[in-house]
């Protein structure tokens, strides 16, 4: 771990029984960098903060893990489980669409005018398919993702973003397909 690693603090918005929800900054993957991704930084926190393992009840040996992700590059916030009975509680709730996930993101073009909502509903692949092929090769999936423009400019927009189904770099995907890919 670098010394700039070391240095950036994950800063935890809430906590509760068994979970804790953190700002993940970019260029920090979520839990596919054993050691150094965000998952072995909380764990490593709560190993070191007495009070916050205990607010949470984490155990150490129960680990950390995360029930959702977000992409490397993207920031937000991000909820993590220390306990086992959290992270079964949260991916049940996330699978069963209980609980949702919301983005902001700028996008290319304008779209329409703020406040409108809309929808993209375009079968995509599990796996993503490149720049080329947004859709993917093979057996595609019902997908779809909920938009609504919070502003524009003449060359941007600005949307609130929420990923209905699961596929891997899904909004991205699906922003392409009309001509508004992600900033």
């Amino acid at each position: 771990m670098t010394h700039h690693e070391e240095q950036t603090q994950i800063t935890v918005v809430a906590r509760g029984g068994g979970w804790l929800v953190v700002d993940k900054p970019p260029g920090l993957s979520v839990h596919n960098d054993p050691g150094r991704d965000l998952c072995a930084r909380v764990q490593r926190r709560l190993s070191q903060d007495a009070p916050l393992a205990d607010q949470t009840g984490y155990k150490p040996g129960d680990g950390v893990h995360a029930p959702h992700r977000l992409d490397r590059d993207t920031s937000g916030l991000v909820l993590v489980c220390c306990r086992p009975s959290a992270l079964q509680f949260y991916s049940r709730a996330f699978q069963t669409g209980q609980i949702g996930k919301r983005y902001v993101a700028i996008l290319h073009g304008r779209l329409e005018k703020p406040g409108k909502q809309g929808s993209w509903h375009v079968p995509l692949t599990r796996a993503a398919g490149g720049r080329a092929d947004p859709r993917g090769q093979g057996k595609r999936l019902a997908s779809r993702t909920v938009l609504q423009v919070m502003g524009h400019s003449d060359h941007y927009s600005l949307a609130a973003i929420s990923p209905m189904t699961g596929r891997k770099y899904h909004i991205r995907r699906h922003a392409k397909l009309p001509g508004h890919p992600v900033v």
